[in-house]
C-alpha cells in the first residue's frame, strides 16, 4: 500500500474488525469487484452506529423472516466518526442479490438518531473514492443497492438529487486523491466537500437489528 493510500485511510478513520472466517455469513468466496454498492442501514434506533453494526455483523449476522435465518454481510460500515471494514474487498458479502454480491464492495451508511448525517455521508463518499482509486474503477462504478435488486436503498440517498450530491462528493474526494498522488500539496478540504463535521479529516444495537436487507 502506498503512503498516499495509508494517509487517506487515516483521514477516513478506518478500523478493521473482520467477520470471523468460521461464521456462516462469511463464505470466503473470491470476487473481482467492478462496482461499489451504497446502502443505508435503515436502522434509526439511537445507538445503531458503526460500532453497533460491526458487532451485529460479526457476532449475529442474520435476521429472521418467517422463521428462517437470512444471513447478511457487507464490507464497510460508516457513521459520522469512523469507518469499519468487515470483509476484504475481494471477498464476497451477502448484501445485494446474486449479481451485486458477486461484483461489488458494499458500504452501509448509518442513519440512527443523533448522527451527523452530512458528516457520515461525506465520510462514506471519501471511502468510496479511496476504494475506486485502489481498484482502478471510475465514478460510474458507484451504484445504489437499488441498481441490483430494485429495493429502495439507500433510503436517504434514493432520490436523484440526493444521489447526485453524494456522487459530487465522491468526485471531489477522487480529485483530491489524484492531486495527492501528483504531489500537489494543500491542506484544505476538497472542493465540494463541506467542513461541517470535518468527517474526512478527524482523527447497544437494537435486539432485532434491521440492516437494510
Amino acid at each position: 500500500m502506498s503512503s498516499i493510500a495509508a494517509n487517506w485511510l487515516d483521514k477516513i478513520n478506518l478500523k478493521v474488525e473482520l467477520i470471523p472466517e468460521d461464521r456462516p455469513n462469511r463464505p470466503g468466496t473470491s470476487i473481482r469487484p467492478t462496482h461499489v454498492t451504497i446502502h443505508n442501514t435503515s436502522n434509526t434506533n439511537r445507538g445503531a452506529d458503526a460500532n453497533a453494526h460491526s458487532r451485529f455483523v460479526r457476532y449475529t449476522g442474520y435476521y429472521e423472516h418467517n422463521g428462517k435465518k437470512n444471513w447478511v454481510s457487507w464490507h464497510y460500515t460508516v457513521d459520522d466518526r469512523v469507518a469499519i471494514r468487515h470483509l476484504p474487498d475481494t471477498e464476497k458479502g451477502w448484501h445485494a442479490g446474486e449479481n451485486g454480491n458477486a461484483k461489488s464492495i458494499a458500504i452501509e451508511i448509518c442513519m440512527h438518531q443523533g448522527i451527523n448525517q452530512p458528516a457520515a455521508n461525506e465520510r462514506a463518499a471519501c471511502l468510496t473514492a479511496w476504494l475506486l482509486n485502489e481498484h482502478g474503477l471510475g465514478v460510474d462504478a458507484v451504484v445504489k443497492h437499488q441498481h441490483w435488486t430494485g429495493k429502495r436503498c439507500p433510503a436517504l440517498l434514493i432520490s436523484d438529487a440526493h444521489w447526485a450530491d453524494f456522487i459530487s462528493m465522491v468526485k471531489a474526494c477522487t480529485e483530491a486523491i489524484k492531486r495527492s498522488e501528483d504531489g500537489i500539496s494543500g491542506s484544505s478540504l476538497p472542493d465540494g466537500v463541506s467542513s461541517q463535521g470535518a468527517m474526512c479529516w478527524d482523527d447497544a444495537p437494537h435486539d432485532s437489528m434491521d440492516v437494510g436487507h
